[in-house]
């Protein structure tokens, strides 16, 4: 009797209570996924670019030293060696008169404004892959004395010979950026691996009106990495502006800084 006492009181208890409310929760049909309550966070869609680059580099840093074993073998084959003896009157000896010569002849290089495209696709908030070609064109040319020993008795004459060597190629980059921070202005640091492509290179010999060829070749095909820092600017609603430096080979031989600037739109 007691416990039906007991049970009776405990569900007039909850009749007068009334039912309890739900905690409240979302309607997770009702919300948009991309919101802020979304249980499935929206990812930022690829941002794909296209610019023209131009690259500066310092060509203090692209000198060559040409072997006088080169310059030799030009210079004392068969078909050119009678011609310099009688352009020059008398036998040919390339190099001081003392025989004191250091063993290569060193040549000033110059690399003209590279000018080509870049492209990539940002995939992340701030990192993107970017890749880019270049045209190139450099030329070296350095001078060597020359001594002239006349058939006819006289003096012993001295003479300057000049070397000239071009080469021409395509640079091709594939490699990453990263930009932390900013929106309309952003820094940005960046690498990757550089090909030096050597399309056409030849080179010259020049002595007392004589044109000679030669086999003296300041460039060749070398893959290397890169690094690089610079400054991106986004202008309007697509189009954006960057200036930066890089490291890295160019003409293949040695590693060279240079300025780097693009323009581009983003899309």
């Amino acid at each position: 009797m007691n416990k039906l006492l007991f049970f009776n009181a405990i569900a007039s208890l909850f009749l007068l209570l009334g039912p309890t409310p739900a905690k409240s929760q979302p309607d997770w049909s009702r919300l948009d996924l991309s919101g802020p309550q979304a249980k499935i966070k929206a990812c930022s869609a690829p941002e794909f670019f296209l610019g023209m680059q131009i690259g500066i580099p310092f060509s203090a840093g692209a000198a060559y030293n040409a072997d006088w074993e080169e310059v030799l073998q030009a210079i004392y084959a068969p078909e050119h060696f009678e011609n310099l003896f009688g352009t020059l009157g008398g036998e040919l000896m390339a190099g001081n008169p003392s025989g004191l010569n250091t063993p290569w002849i060193s040549l000033d290089g110059h690399i003209r404004p590279m000018v080509g495209l870049q492209a990539g696709v940002k995939i992340r908030g701030c990192f993107e892959i970017r890749n880019a070609v270049q045209y190139y064109r450099a030329t070296w040319a350095g001078g060597f004395p020359v001594t002239v020993v006349p058939v006819e008795p006289g003096p012993v004459k001295s003479a300057e010979g000049m070397i000239e060597a071009r080469a021409e190629g395509i640079v091709l980059e594939s490699g990453f950026s990263i930009m932390p921070g900013g929106k309309n202005v952003q820094p940005y640091v960046s690498g990757g691996i550089r090909a030096n492509i050597v399309v056409e290179q030849g080179s010259d010999i020049h002595l007392s009106g004589v044109k000679i060829p030669a086999a003296i070749k300041p460039a060749n095909t070398a893959v290397s990495p890169y690094f690089g820092a610079g400054i991106r600017a986004n202008i309007l609603e697509r189009w954006y502006l960057s200036a930066g430096a890089s490291v890295g080979k160019v003409a293949g031989r040695r590693y060279l800084g240079a300025l780097e600037f693009v323009a581009g739109l983003r899309f």
